[in-house]
């Protein structure tokens, strides 16, 4: 299903909110991929939220729900926000240098 002019709007004004976010929240280094749609008369959004490595996956959590209560307050017509903070930051390298991310072949 195309999306309409208006979710892609309302997804670059999320975009454009979240990253001005980072001198609030100092874990956030960026907010990208954010698309908004519409399911039956929910506005939903999802987006991949960069982090500074090396934190904790608590404090990440803490922080991503910090910024969907932040995006709901104002953008009050968005009802769900499943935010996906970037794996690859979150993982980095695991204790005696193994690096479980994914390797490009």
């Amino acid at each position: 299903m195309p999306v309409s002019v208006e979710m892609k709007q309302l997804s670059r004004s999320v975009e454009e909110f979240l990253n001005s976010l980072p001198a609030e929240f100092d874990e956030l280094v960026n907010c990208h991929d954010v698309r908004t749609r519409q399911v039956e008369h929910h506005i939903l959004v999802s987006c991949h939220c960069t982090m500074k490595g090396a934190l904790p996956i608590t404090q990440i959590h803490d922080v991503t729900a910090a910024l969907e209560d932040r995006v709901k307050e104002r953008f009050p017509q968005i009802t769900a926000s499943p935010f996906t903070p970037n794996l690859r930051r979150l993982i980095g390298r695991f204790p005696f240098g193994k690096d479980l991310r994914p390797q490009r072949q």
